[in-house]
């Protein structure tokens, strides 16, 4: 990921080297603890570690700043369908947001195995999390999760879990 990130940077017109390049970062205001923290009002973490490392790779060739904004994930969303952010972080893949999105060469909704692109900087999953009082424990099969299943609005699971609940 840093390389591809650090191969965009390079294409752009070295002519804008003069002028701050501002890049507006979108994050979901839920915390990924390691990935994405604030700490003492600052946005930390490992993912904006990396891109903090790429900046400072570049200085000298271009003046760039990371705007880093915690936002809804909906509204992160939105703002990037409209054009009004130029990065995701953590953004999953499906076909609607690839309208809008650039996604890395390999990207597939389909992937045969997760987490083996040598784009990607990490790599996070779906936890199942049940009550204490409820004894269920996932065995691999999305088919029998328990209902509801409660996700954060606007990921793009909630499509994928409504099409396992209509084949149920």
């Amino acid at each position: 990921m840093l390389k591809y990130f650090s191969f965009i940077l390079l294409i752009i017109d070295l002519s804008i080297c003069a002028k701050e390049l501002g890049i507006n970062i979108c994050v979901n205001d839920i915390q990924k603890i390691s990935q994405i923290l604030v700490v003492n009002n600052k946005i930390t973490g490992s993912e904006i570690d990396v891109l903090n490392l790429a900046v400072k790779k570049l200085k000298g060739k271009l003046n760039i700043k990371l705007n880093i904004e915690l936002t809804p994930w909906t509204r992160c969303i939105y703002m990037a369908e409209k054009g009004e952010v130029d990065v995701v972080l953590n953004v999953s893949y499906n076909e609607e947001r690839a309208q809008y999105l650039d996604y890395r060469p390999d990207a597939d909704p389909y992937e045969k195995y997760s987490c083996t692109s040598k784009y990607l900087l990490t790599c996070t999953g779906y936890a199942v999390v049940a009550l204490n009082s409820n004894l269920y424990e996932y065995d691999g099969n999305p088919k029998l999760l328990p209902n509801p299943v409660r996700v954060s609005r606007g990921y793009s699971i909630v499509s994928e879990l409504q099409k396992l609940s209509q084949m149920i």
